[in-house]
């Protein structure tokens, strides 16, 4: 059951480790990336990032468009993105009882700010649009992240 995985008021804590790459100069750009990440495949309560029993894996695609909105000083920048994403599945722990799609994909959208013109931070927010699980309408994945990055 699709549900034994998230029960209600739980959720899937992890990491993502990733780069974009940022096309044009000025205040609209393209942006696309490639990001690895690992979660724990039942829902928990707490927020264990790292220690879990068993874990899913993806691999992520993403092409879209960034944004600089406006500049408060030289060295911070208010900035946001929205992306198409594609997850390819890597790895899931058997389940008999439930059929996993190989790919999934939703609207990745972000906000955030460039700092000392070297460091990003950014909140992002995935709306899932296809089901991880086949047959099982509830199983879009929607999800946070938070993202701290190094420019180059």
């Amino acid at each position: 059951n699709y549900l034994e995985l998230t029960p209600v008021n739980t959720t899937h804590p992890g990491y993502h480790l990733g780069m974009e790459i940022r096309l044009n100069e000025g205040k609209m750009y393209f942006l696309g990336g490639a990001e690895y990440h690992k979660l724990s495949y039942k829902g928990i309560t707490g927020k264990d990032f790292f220690g879990h029993a068993e874990n899913m894996t993806w691999l992520r695609g993403k092409m879209g468009l960034g944004f600089d909105f406006f500049s408060l000083t030289s060295y911070l920048v208010i900035t946001g993105k929205l992306q198409g994403a594609i997850d390819f599945l890597t790895n899931i722990p058997a389940y008999p009882a439930l059929d996993f799609n190989d790919a999934s994909g939703g609207l990745h959208m972000g906000l955030g700010c460039r700092l000392m013109k070297r460091m990003t931070l950014q909140l992002g927010y995935e709306k899932g649009f296809f089901n991880i699980v086949r047959d099982v309408d509830s199983s879009k994945i929607d999800f946070y992240t938070l993202s701290i990055g190094l420019l180059f």
